[in-house]
């Protein structure tokens, strides 16, 4: 360890080594999907991928995220063929959607 990684505790030939991780902040707890439009917005994005399955896509979930997205006038599309066991392929086919897509934002959903 380089010295510039080092802190003296005042103890003789003692050194302590800290380190910080900056991590997303993530949101938890009930109807916080309704809030994904808000942080897009708040974090600049104007044209939104949602990505899902094709199970997941009818359901309650996509509906409130897509709700939100409209409410904060942020363009989206649903991309839904998001596979339980992705393959090369399905990796590529969602690259190319998002490529395409110029998209600024993600929000994944289910």
């Amino acid at each position: 360890m380089s010295p510039e990684n080092t802190v003296s505790t005042g103890d003789a030939g003692r050194t302590e080594t800290a380190f910080t991780i900056d991590t997303s902040s993530i949101k938890f707890g009930p109807n916080v999907t309704a809030e994904a439009g808000y942080e897009l917005d708040r974090l600049g994005a104007s044209r939104v991928m949602v990505v899902t399955d094709p199970g997941t896509s009818g359901g309650t979930a996509v509906a409130t995220a897509v709700e939100s997205l409209k409410r904060t006038n942020i363009d989206f599309v649903v991309f839904d063929q998001v596979s339980f066991e992705p393959t090369d392929a399905s990796f590529k086919e969602a690259i190319e959607f998002a490529v395409n897509g110029k998209f600024d934002g993600f929000l994944p959903v289910g």
